[in-house]
C-alpha cells in the first residue's frame, strides 16, 4: 500500500546511538533490522503514516474517480492502447521501432 501511494521507502535515515552519519536504507525491507542499523524504531511507522496521510488527502478525488464516467473511459482507452502494443509484440513486431 505504501508503494501504491507513491511513497519512497528508500531514504537517508539519521542513525541514533554511536553512528552519526545518515544511512541509505529501504526501511520497510529492513523492518526487522532497524535496531541493528541504529535506526529509530519510529522510522517504519513514519513511512506508513506518510502513506496514510496521502490516502486521506486523496479521499475526495478517489470518490470522484470511482463514479466519473470520463475517468473510466480514459482508463479503458489506456488499456486498449496497451493491449494493441501487446498484440503487435505477440506477432513479432516491435512497436518502438517504426518501419520505413
Amino acid at each position: 500500500m505504501v508503494a501504491l501511494a507513491g511513497i519512497q521507502t528508500v531514504r537517508d535515515w539519521m542513525t541514533v546511538g554511536e553512528k552519526t552519519e545518515p544511512v541509505r536504507v529501504d526501511i520497510l525491507e529492513q523492518f526487522w533490522h532497524v535496531d541493528r542499523l541504529w535506526l529509530s524504531l519510529q522510522a517504519p511507522s513514519d513511512v506508513v503514516d506518510e502513506a496514510i496521510g496521502k490516502y486521506q488527502a486523496d479521499q475526495l478525488k478517489s470518490w470522484v474517480r470511482t463514479f466519473c464516467p470520463l475517468y473510466w473511459l480514459g482508463l479503458s482507452i489506456d488499456w486498449l492502447v496497451g493491449e494493441a502494443f501487446n498484440v503487435v509484440t505477440l506477432f513479432g513486431g516491435n512497436p518502438e521501432i517504426p518501419k520505413g
